[in-house]
């Protein structure tokens, strides 16, 4: 806006100081069509801006009233009264013009603030939402070395219960159980360990009662053949007196 304010204004004086009327045709060709851009470009601004209307509208009245400065100045031009058209150019003319643009660089600059601000706070967002982005990061980082330490223990101290059960039955103990209580596969191991520790058990009893039978007999048949001996000794001496008193007898 500020841009077309400058280049009307410029055309405007080009339009007094002009003496040929096709030259002049020409400037107010570009007078009108700066107008009418600078008019959409306040269309525009009136859409999107963020603060109070009251400040473009108020900047867009003034252009709008500046049109009535440049007819007046266009029709002396056409009178030929040149002087007065160069005096209200340089006097009203190029007031109103500093009036527009002051206005202008108001709304401008309330825009911009706007315009910082909306960066500002968008800056902080994104910040705040890197924070909290890492925040949840660190969180899940934890939380999955927690949940990896708990599983690792769920496996570990199972394992290390059945590596101490198989040890102390492989000492001599075989009433050591592992008695896991657990619903995976490791329970499931658990209890084929435990039943088969329990037959192991079972196996050596029977060994060991089939022993104490066996020793037991073995010291019946020793006590037996101990008498038997006895008695075959007792049997020999008796034999050897009846031969000595027969020899006796027949001498």
């Amino acid at each position: 806006i500020r841009a077309e304010i400058f280049a009307m204004h410029r055309w405007m004086k080009d339009v007094v100081l002009s003496r040929a009327a096709v030259e002049r045709a020409g400037f107010l060709v570009k007078v009108d069509q700066a107008e009418a851009r600078a008019l959409a470009n306040f269309a525009l601004v009136e859409e999107r801006f963020l603060g109070e209307l009251a400040r473009v509208e108020e900047a867009k009245r003034a252009f709008v009233e500046w049109r009535s400065i440049r007819s007046k100045v266009i029709d002396l031009v056409r009178a030929g009264r040149f002087k007065e058209a160069t005096q209200i150019t340089k006097g009203d003319g190029a007031l109103h013009v500093e009036k527009m643009l002051r206005l202008t660089d108001s709304m401008i600059a309330f825009a911009h603030t706007k315009a910082t601000e909306f960066l500002n706070e968008a800056r902080a967002e994104k910040d705040s939402a890197l924070v909290t982005t890492t925040i949840l990061l660190a969180g899940l980082f934890i939380l999955g070395l927690v949940m990896a330490l708990f599983l690792a223990r769920g496996v570990t101290k199972p394992l290390g219960k059945l590596t101490e059960t198989s040890t102390r039955i492989a000492a001599g103990d075989y009433s050591m159980r592992t008695s896991l209580e657990r619903a995976d596969e490791l329970g499931e191991l658990s209890r084929a360990f435990d039943a088969m520790a329990e037959s192991v058990e079972r196996t050596v009893e029977g060994l060991s009662d089939r022993t104490q039978e066996l020793q037991e007999t073995a010291a019946r048949l020793a006590v037996r053949q101990r008498s038997h001996e006895a008695v075959i000794a007792v049997s020999n001496a008796v034999g050897a007196a009846r031969e000595l008193e027969e020899l006796l007898d027949g001498c």
